[in-house]
C-alpha cells in the first residue's frame, strides 16, 4: 500500500478520480497571536494492489505537537480495496487552532502502521527586510 498526504487550502475530488487542490503543499502557518487558526483540507491518496483487496482496512488521521500529544480529535474510518486493487482519495476539510508556536505533524495510519506524514511549522510572521521591531 502506498499513501500520499497533501495539505492545502481546499480540495475537491472529480468524477474521473482526479483531485483539484488549492494552495497545495502548506508546510508553514504564520500568525501574530496565539492560537493560530488554519482552515484547510488534508488530501489522503491511497494506492493498493490486489493482495490488499477483500477485507476492510482501518484508517486514522492524527495531528500531534512536538511532544507527541494530539491537538485535534483523531479521525478514524474504514475502507475496502476493490478486487484487483485500486486508488482511493479521502479529503478532510477542517478548521483548527494551533495552541502554540512550534512543530506539528499530520499523519496517516493504516491498519495500525504510520504511512505518511506532513510536518507543519507554526511561527510568528516573518519580519519584512528593514523592519527593526
Amino acid at each position: 500500500m502506498k499513501v500520499v498526504l497533501l495539505l492545502g487550502e481546499a480540495a475537491t475530488v472529480h468524477p474521473d478520480g482526479t483531485v483539484s487542490i488549492l494552495r497545495a503543499g502548506i508546510t508553514h502557518v504564520w500568525g501574530p497571536t496565539l492560537p493560530i487558526s488554519l482552515i484547510g483540507a488534508l488530501v489522503v491518496k491511497i494506492d493498493a494492489d490486489a493482495s490488499e483487496s477483500g477485507h476492510p482496512h482501518t484508517v486514522e488521521v492524527r495531528v500531534i505537537d512536538a511532544d507527541g500529544k494530539d491537538i485535534a480529535p483523531r479521525i478514524k474510518g474504514n475502507f475496502q480495496v476493490g478486487a484487483g486493487g485500486g486508488s482511493s482519495t479521502i479529503i478532510l476539510s477542517f478548521q483548527m487552532a494551533f495552541p502554540k508556536y512550534g512543530a506539528y505533524d499530520f499523519s496517516t495510519i493504516i491498519n495500525g502502521m504510520k504511512y505518511d506524514s506532513i510536518g507543519v511549522r507554526v511561527a510568528p510572521p516573518p519580519q519584512a527586510k528593514g523592519d527593526n521591531k
